[in-house]
């Protein structure tokens, strides 16, 4: 338990220095944006989803994803302690993992999407996406 408290203590400072590390300036807000409020943005933003077909897909797709991802984190840690007697730690090595190969799939996804194009790279994403948990 002290390993993974540890592991954890020097994930969020390595975090914190890759955040200040970042050396782009935010860019300042027109003056015509300085007047909205969150919610008139928020509305905004539902409605461009809304009327673009591979938007609303997008999002619909994401909302299925999110919600039933969920039960599965949750009963992850369950199933693995109490059904496959797995420590905390290996549970813990197996979560990084997961972290590990979103990171390393940011590296790939650039000549993924050239070489196969957006649409079979998306498509071909959520499809892999859907194996581990299955």
């Amino acid at each position: 338990m002290p390993l993974a408290i540890l592991l954890d203590a020097v994930s969020f400072v390595s975090s914190a220095a890759c955040v200040f590390s970042i050396r782009h300036p935010e860019p300042l807000r027109k003056e015509s944006d300085s007047g909205k409020t969150v919610w008139s943005e928020i509305n905004e933003g539902l409605r461009a989803v809304r009327r673009s077909p591979v938007l609303s897909t997008l999002a619909g797709c994401e909302v299925l994803r999110n919600f039933f991802g969920m039960f599965i984190g949750a009963l992850y840690v369950l199933y693995g302690l109490r059904e496959l007697g797995l420590s905390p730690l290996f549970i813990g090595i197996t979560v990084g993992v997961g972290g590990v190969s979103n990171l390393l799939g940011t590296l790939v996804v650039r000549r993924t999407t050239l070489r196969f194009g957006i649409g079979r790279t998306m498509v071909s994403a959520a499809v892999v996406g859907c194996i581990g948990p299955l």
